[in-house]
């Protein structure tokens, strides 16, 4: 699968970028106190969970924070200098979350002379390198690139090793039907954008919303369709809208119709949900 190769991506693409200083002799070792370092505004994540100091309730950083208590850091963070003697991260930032959790207050680093574009690249691979990252996450991570505007779509689609077309697919998964969204962030139920791109095809989500991608995305789901199969629902039409939508608690929802009803259609509606729902109270 693509999107799989996508995480094994080493970061030597990014030497296609043009860069202030190639001489990786310049590179710097050192310790560099957690004070002076600054999150790099390019991280993918959705959620960020504070947790005191010496705790955690992931069980990624729990691992993490052991191996550094057993074994020391093995391997470097990675940041680039900054104005007042800062330094910005640009790898590394759960290392440095687990080495402020051990109490340290300095943490050892590869000094990079990074210009904005190479920082961004590298920063934006390294999300993807992550297994714990959602289709989603990774999309979002590729819009906030390119909303700094120091990047193109096409130049961040040579960056990480695919093609502009598949850059397009990732970041249109955004404008899918919220619906479907959430249900990718909550069940990761596919990373496949082809096919996720024909799901969007039976429908333009208007304010993300669709009940032609919804419906489609629930059948895909029910009956474990394969992408050609998904294909060739679409274009044989076979995608049917459910009359009624319902969201909302199990205690407040909402009904939403297809189509426009009369006043004297609601209150038919009205008084036949008034009355199975007062059967399923009395039989449960």
């Amino acid at each position: 699968m693509v999107m799989t190769n996508l995480l094994l991506l080493k970061i030597k693409t990014i030497s296609n970028f043009p860069q202030t200083n190639t001489n990786s002799n310049m590179d710097q070792i050192k310790n560099v106190p957690l004070e002076k370092l600054e999150a790099s505004p390019y991280q993918g994540r959705l959620v960020r969970k504070e947790t005191k100091p010496g705790k955690s309730d992931d069980p990624a950083m729990k691992k993490l924070m052991e191996s550094i208590e057993q074994n020391g850091l093995m391997t470097p963070i990675i940041v680039r200098k900054k104005e007042g003697g800062r330094y910005e991260i640009i790898d590394g930032h759960r290392r440095v979350e687990a080495i402020k959790r051990h109490g340290k207050t300095e943490v050892t680093a590869i000094v990079k002379d990074y210009d904005d574009k190479k920082a961004q690249v590298f920063s934006v691979v390294g999300n993807l390198m992550r297994k714990n990252l959602s289709l989603i996450e990774k999309a979002l991570a590729f819009k906030k690139i390119l909303k700094a505007n120091n990047l193109t779509q096409l130049e961040l689609a040579q960056a990480i090793g695919t093609n502009e077309s598949f850059m397009s697919d990732i970041l249109n998964t955004l404008d899918m039907d919220q619906r479907i969204i959430k249900d990718l962030v909550g069940t990761r139920t596919t990373d496949d954008v082809r096919l996720l791109r024909a799901i969007r095809k039976v429908e333009k989500a208007v304010d993300n919303t669709s009940d032609k991608q919804w419906n489609l995305y629930e059948k895909f789901k029910a009956e474990n369709l394969t992408r050609k199969q998904v294909i060739d629902a679409v274009k044989s039409g076979r995608v049917a809208v459910s009359p009624v939508r319902i969201e909302g608690s199990n205690k407040v929802f909402s009904i939403h119709l297809s189509k426009a009803v009369t006043d004297e259609q609601k209150e038919e509606l009205r008084e036949v949900l008034t009355n199975k729902i007062g059967e399923w109270q009395t039989n449960n």
